[in-house]
């Protein structure tokens, strides 16, 4: 499947389940955050977000609203450094800083995903081995990897928002 196919089938996913009313009625996409979740590169600029109710997740999803990030001030994307890069550098995590998605990075907070790049306007993971408790109210984070972990976060810059999904269990 090309890479164009695949972000046609996540904006249809997106397009079919993301209300309310059509989560409430039959699939299990639901919109997590109620206003986009913007982050920062460096210094702790994470964005946070709650969701009112408990719930099971088996998958995440992103999606890019406004803005980019980058790992060296000269080139920008929404979710690593350099335009359409396989390195990813956008991380979920807990109040505690626990990673949901992905479920592995490298030291620096980079990893790759199959078939999305740093310009992919979505981003899928998909089903860890067990789903994750989201507990109503509880603070869910999103963060620049270089920035969660502390490292060459000082020549980084901008600014990224997105809309993030679950896909209930």
């Amino acid at each position: 499947m090309t890479m164009f196919f695949k972000f046609v089938a996540v904006v249809l996913l997106a397009a079919l389940f993301i209300d309310e009313a059509s989560a409430n009625s039959c699939p299990r996409w639901v919109k997590l955050n109620k206003s986009p979740v913007c982050f920062g590169a460096r210094s702790n600029q994470y964005g946070r977000f709650t969701y009112p109710r408990n719930i099971f997740v088996s998958s995440f999803m992103l999606v890019h609203r406004t803005g980019s990030v980058s790992c060296n001030k000269k080139q920008y994307s929404y979710w690593g450094c350099s335009p359409n890069n396989p390195g990813l550098n956008v991380v979920l995590t807990n109040h505690q800083n626990k990673l949901l998605a992905p479920a592995v990075t490298n030291r620096g907070g980079w990893y790759n995903l199959g078939g999305y790049t740093s310009s992919s306007s979505a981003l899928v993971f998909c089903a860890p081995k067990k789903p994750h408790c989201i507990f109503a109210n509880t603070e869910l984070r999103l963060w620049y990897g270089e920035d969660l972990r502390g490292s060459t976060e000082g020549d980084n810059g901008g600014r990224t928002c997105a809309d993030v999904y679950g896909l209930l269990v």
